[in-house]
C-alpha cells in the first residue's frame, strides 16, 4: 500500500481527515406541496422528519428495484436531497415524472455549495476549533454555523468513522474554510483524504456505493438498505414489493460484509463458495484494511450462507482464502477475524 493512503488512512482511524464532497449534487425541492409530494416518493419518512433533520432514502422503480440512494435533509421551507453525481439526473427525472397537480418543483443547487466531510475520532475537537460549535447533537442533524461572516450548515455525520460531520459552505468559502481545518493550529489539523483511502474506510463501515456494490437490478432488501426504509410511513411507489420481500417471501441473496485471510486484490466478480467448492455469490468490492490485517469486501450472498460467523471461500487470482461473514458495519467492533 502507497505511503500516502496509510497515512491518510491512519488519520481517519486515529485523528481526523478531510475529503472534498463538493462534486455531490444537492436538489432542492420546494413549493406547497413538495412535504407530501416527497413522501410518497422516498422510501423514508419525509412529513414526520424534524426540520433541520435528515435521513438515508432511495426512489424505486414499481417493481422494487432501485434507482437511487441518497441521504435528504428538512428545512423550514424545503427538503435538500444530497445524493451522488451519476444519480443526480435519474433522481431529478424520476421526481418530475411523478408530479401531475402537485406544487413542487425541483432545482440542482450543488454548484453553489462548497461540501466537506470530517471525520475520525477527533473530528469534534477540529470542527469546535474552526467553527466555535460542537454541532447538533442527533445523528443526521442540522445546524446552522456562520464563519468569517458566510452561513452555512453544520450535519452530524459519520460515514468513515464512528465520529463525524459534513459541512455546507457557499462556494466562495469553501476553499479557505477547507485549508483552516487542514491547518488548525491546535493540533487537530486535519489530513486531506483521497479516494483510495476513503474506499478502504466505507468497506470496513460495510457502505455499498450504488454502480458497484448495487444497481438498477437490485432491491433494497437484498442491498441491505433496511436504514432507507420505512414501512410504517404509508405508500410510496416500489412500496408493496419491498413489505412482501420483508414480510413474506424475502429475497434470494443478501449483500454481506466479508472478511478475507489475504493481503491479496480480490477482483469484483471473484467467486465465494462453501466447503466442496460449492458456488453461493460473489464479490462486488474490496480492498486491504492495515487495521483488520485482512481483505474486507462486500460480496452478494445466498440467503442461507449469509449468516454473520459463516466460514466460506473466495478465489482470489490463483489460490482459494479462507473468509467469514460478519455483521454489516461491525468489522471494526469486533476487531480481527479469529484464527483456527
Amino acid at each position: 500500500m502507497d505511503q500516502s493512503v496509510l497515512d491518510q488512512y491512519t488519520a481517519v482511524r486515529r485523528s481526523v481527515g478531510i475529503l472534498d464532497l463538493s462534486p455531490r449534487r444537492k436538489i432542492r425541492a420546494a413549493g406547497a406541496d413538495h412535504l407530501q409530494f416527497l413522501h410518497a416518493m422516498i422510501t423514508n419518512e419525509v412529513k414526520g422528519l424534524p426540520s433541520l433533520q435528515g435521513r438515508y432514502g432511495a426512489l424505486l422503480r414499481p417493481t422494487g428495484k432501485l434507482i437511487a440512494d441518497f441521504y435528504y435533509y428538512r428545512f423550514p421551507d424545503h427538503v435538500l436531497i444530497d445524493v451522488a453525481p451519476l444519480l443526480a439526473t435519474p433522481v431529478s427525472e424520476t421526481l418530475q415524472k411523478f408530479v401531475v397537480m402537485d406544487e413542487v418543483y425541483f432545482e440542482d443547487i450543488g454548484d453553489q455549495w462548497a461540501h466537506l466531510s470530517v471525520q475520525g475520532p477527533k473530528s469534534e475537537e477540529l470542527i469546535r476549533v474552526v467553527l466555535n460549535t460542537a454541532g447538533p447533537d442527533a445523528r443526521l442533524g442540522v445546524g446552522q454555523v456562520v464563519w468569517k461572516g458566510q452561513a452555512g450548515w453544520l450535519i452530524r455525520k459519520a460515514s468513515l468513522a464512528d465520529q463525524g460531520f459534513e459541512i455546507l459552505m457557499p462556494l466562495e468559502g469553501g476553499n479557505s474554510l477547507r485549508e483552516e481545518l487542514l491547518e488548525a493550529r491546535s493540533g487537530t489539523a486535519g489530513v486531506e483524504i483521497g479516494n483510495q483511502a476513503a474506499n478502504i474506510l466505507r468497506l470496513e463501515q460495510g457502505i455499498p456505493l450504488f454502480g458497484v456494490d448495487m444497481t438498477e437490478s437490485n432491491n433494497p432488501i437484498e442491498a441491505g438498505l433496511r436504514e432507507a426504509i420505512s414501512l410504517d410511513k404509508g405508500c410510496f411507489v416500489g412500496q408493496e414489493v419491498v413489505s412482501k420481500a420483508t414480510y413474506v417471501g424475502g429475497v434470494g441473496r443478501h449483500l454481506s460484509q466479508l472478511l478475507i485471510r489475504t493481503d491479496q486484490l480480490v477482483d469484483a466478480g471473484a467467486e465465494v463458495t462453501f466447503e466442496e467448492g460449492q458456488p453461493i455469490g460473489h464479490v462486488t468490492s474490496s480492498a486491504f484494511s492495515p487495521f483488520l490485517e485482512q481483505t474486507v469486501a462486500l460480496a452478494y450472498l445466498k440467503r442461507d450462507y449469509a449468516q454473520a460467523g459463516r466460514r466460506l471461500l473466495v478465489n482470489v487470482q490463483s489460490a482459494v482464502c479462507e473468509a467469514q461473514v460478519v455483521e454489516r458495519a461491525r468489522a471494526l467492533m469486533d476487531s480481527k477475524m479469529p484464527r483456527a
